[in-house]
């Protein structure tokens, strides 16, 4: 996710900010189609998607202007009714010449409200190129273990929790942190209930290359890393995350 001076914490106003901010820096001439395809970073022939990460988007506009209301910021500006109306207001056809005057007029409340919003909240931000990468590896690691020897059972529930990282990945500028971690957090649930068997499928073939589940680990270690959970998962099940640490060294 962009960095920026003025939005230092990942909240769902933070968020709604840079994505509002980025639409902004689009031509006004073309159309809100365009507009939000540009600004999601996808193709402007899938109206499907476009809509749903629409959706996500006010789901995040939501959320912050509840945070908002929780924090009686009654000095402050509202910028949320009229950001809801307009981003739910769904005419991909329309100009976005008028729809940029709208988001115009309320961005600067949109950024304090992510400061009132963040009052208590210090979560990690992770880069957009690092996002990048771990969805290459993701995308890698499900054909490689659907295509493995390991049980089927097994292929199922790691295969299904690597699309559930992949998909918090993918919508990573949307819903944030929290997104990433519940996947995260959840796949490793997963993990520590089947600990033992997914040591033993781990094995390595070549001693000089990790197998799927090796890299699988090493990769949600290293997301567990980033968004600062690695202690909370040691806490939760000592005995499994070193039963699975073992597992991603081979042993």
């Amino acid at each position: 996710m962009e960095k920026n001076a003025n939005i230092r914490h990942d909240t769902a106003a933070g968020r709604a900010f840079i994505l509002l901010r980025k639409a902004m820096q689009q031509p006004p001439n073309q159309n809100v189609r365009q507009t939000w395809a540009a600004t999601f970073g996808i193709s402007a022939n899938d109206d499907t998607e476009i809509r749903y990460r629409l959706s996500l988007l006010l789901g995040q506009l939501g959320t912050a202007q509840r945070e908002f209301y929780r924090a009686e910021a009654t000095d402050f500006q509202d910028p949320f009714p009229i950001l809801l109306a307009t981003v739910a207001s769904m005419n991909l056809d329309e100009t976005w010449a008028a729809r940029a005057k709208v988001f115009s007029g309320n961005l600067t409340a949109l950024a304090l409200a992510s400061y009132i919003c963040a009052s208590d909240l210090k979560k990690q931000v992770v880069e957009t190129e690092k996002i990048s990468e771990w969805r290459t590896e993701v995308d890698g690691l499900i054909s490689e273990i659907l295509e493995s020897g390991v049980p089927q059972e097994l292929k199922e529930t790691l295969s299904g929790h690597l699309n559930a990282v992949r998909d918090a990945l993918l919508y990573y500028q949307i819903r944030g942190t929290d997104g990433l971690q519940d996947a995260v957090l959840a796949s490793w649930g997963a993990l520590f209930l089947n600990a033992p068997q997914v040591k033993a499928a781990a094995g390595r073939a070549d001693p000089k290359k990790k197998t799927p589940i090796q890299r699988m680990l090493d990769l949600l270690r290293q997301i567990s890393q980033s968004i600062k959970v690695v202690r909370e998962l040691q806490k939760i099940a000592p005995e499994a995350m070193a039963v699975l640490l073992e597992a991603a060294s081979g042993g």
